[in-house]
């Protein structure tokens, strides 16, 4: 291996474990969703940090084929986790967002039957007004 790919890693890997701290001290995202971006931030920043470690495993140290393909294969579980990860955070979200839309949807429709009732109401109340008991 070159010193050049050896460089290149390690530098890699300065850079995500800053980014990582960075992430961590400041938590960037606002709070919304149980602060669901600053979660998924720091998930992507762990994979990135893990898949970076183990690809400098396999490309500088030398410890065969069954380690490297081990290696390998945490990079593909620890991505594909990610990936499933966002999923199910996107669909939890878009369910509690439907959720959410429906309840303020049947409000609205309730806050219209209660207003047409108040209206109606009010009508009755002004046409008994308008005719005397008795008369004709």
């Amino acid at each position: 291996m070159t010193n050049d790919v050896k460089g290149t890693m390690s530098f890699y890997m300065l850079i995500a474990l800053v980014f990582l701290v960075f992430h961590l001290r400041t938590e960037p995202f606002d709070n919304r969703a149980n602060k669901l971006l600053d979660k998924t931030e720091f998930r992507s920043l762990l994979v990135w940090t893990f898949s970076i470690l183990f690809m400098q495993m396999i490309l500088v140290f030398d410890l065969g084929a069954t380690a490297n393909l081990f290696l390998a294969l945490g990079i593909f579980i620890l991505n594909g986790a990610f990936l499933i990860s966002v999923g199910v955070s996107l669909a939890v979200q878009m369910r509690a967002w439907a959720s959410l839309r429906h309840q303020r949807g049947v409000a609205k429709i309730q806050a219209a039957a209660t207003m047409m009732t108040a209206i109606d109401d009010k009508n009755d109340d002004d046409e008994g007004g308008h005719f005397e008991k008795g008369g004709g």
